[in-house]
């Protein structure tokens, strides 16, 4: 059985990174997705076939309602969809930890220098996939026992 981690950046575009714990116990990256809301659930259906004798540490976005962008509207409701369907599928799937925590205790500890340690291979148009990323590596170094890349 391997430790996996998924990091998911919720909204009308979802971010889905997954790894699992690599050399040096660091976390290495195995697969990035940027799609539409409306597959995402495929999309972590299919996932969770491919391993499932493995134990997951899943990070998704806690949506904040809000006055900003993203805040109100069609957008945000998409968001507290996708987010609550992705908490209620984990929730009752076996050898999965769930979870939801704000943007804003992930994004400072995302810096330029995590995302070179860590190779990540996409440009700045991949945000919701970059933020994925930053997800993934928070539960993995916070909760999944491995050491942060930088170090």
């Amino acid at each position: 059985m391997t430790t996996r981690y998924l990091g998911i950046d919720v909204g009308p575009s979802t971010g889905l990174v997954w790894g699992h714990k690599g050399d040096n116990d660091k976390p290495a990256i195995d697969g990035i997705v940027q799609c539409h809301a409306s597959t995402v659930e495929f999309q972590v259906r299919s996932l969770m076939r491919l391993f499932p004798k493995d134990e997951w540490f899943i990070q998704g976005e806690k949506f904040v309602a809000g006055r900003g962008a993203g805040g109100k509207g069609k957008d945000a409701e998409v968001a507290r969809f996708v987010l609550n369907m992705v908490e209620a599928y984990f929730a009752h799937t076996p050898g999965c930890t769930w979870h939801a925590r704000p943007a804003a205790m992930m994004k400072p500890w995302l810096t330029t220098n995590r995302l070179k340690a860590v190779q990540f291979p996409l440009g700045p148009k991949f945000k919701d996939a970059r933020d994925a990323l930053g997800h993934m590596l928070f539960t993995a170094v916070r909760d999944g026992g491995c050491k942060d890349p930088l170090y």
